[in-house]
């Protein structure tokens, strides 16, 4: 019953420990995500701006709205990338460090400012001076999700390195029972070569 109950115990700390790596993939996929969101949905509105400035377009309400809802996202993100850096602190020091440092740049480079700013630029239909704002906030997304994609190409090389390893150490166990196996069957035959 003892052993049983080791067995249990030992099950369920397995159980909750990938439950933990669970929740914690899926928060750093989440910011990843919302990053590649924003600078998908903030080049689209460049890319619009830039066409409605070339056909000398009237004012496109619409196109703030998007402008707008992408610097409430940006909002959003900050706030997530706080919040993940201070949960991630013990468990992935140096992701939370990097997310704290990207929510940096676009504080420093006063990107929600330049978003808010075009917005209001693009509700006039003032397109010369709505595409500097999102070029800058744009680049400023870039830069943070350069970051973040940096981050994410060295810890899958730091998973390919550890899937590796473990590959290599089972396929030593693997050539060790194949080696048993082949004195196994040797033995059996010189056993039975002996009747």
């Amino acid at each position: 019953a003892v052993d049983l109950e080791r067995k249990i115990l030992a099950l369920l700390s397995m159980a909750e420990a990938a439950c933990d790596k669970l929740q914690k993939h899926q928060e750093i996929t989440g910011l990843l995500a919302l990053i590649d969101a924003l600078v998908t949905g903030q080049q689209d509105v460049l890319t619009s701006t830039m066409g409605a400035q070339k056909n000398q377009s009237a004012a496109q309400p619409a196109l703030a709205q998007q402008q707008d809802k992408l610097a409430a996202d940006l909002a959003e993100f900050l706030q997530q990338c706080k919040a993940e850096s201070e949960k991630l602190k013990q468990s992935d020091a140096e992701f939370a460090a990097i997310v704290l440092k990207g929510a940096g740049v676009a504080e420093s480079k006063k990107v929600h400012a330049d978003m808010l700013g075009a917005a209001e630029q693009l509700e006039s239909g003032s397109w010369a001076q709505a595409v500097p704002k999102e070029n800058s906030a744009l680049a400023a997304l870039k830069e943070i999700q350069a970051m973040l994609n940096a981050w994410r190409m060295d810890d899958a090389k730091d998973r390919a390195q550890q899937l590796q390893e473990m590959v290599d150490r089972n396929q030593d166990r693997l050539n060790q029972l194949k080696n048993l196996q082949t004195n196994i069957v040797e033995t059996l035959r010189a056993l039975e070569s002996q009747k």
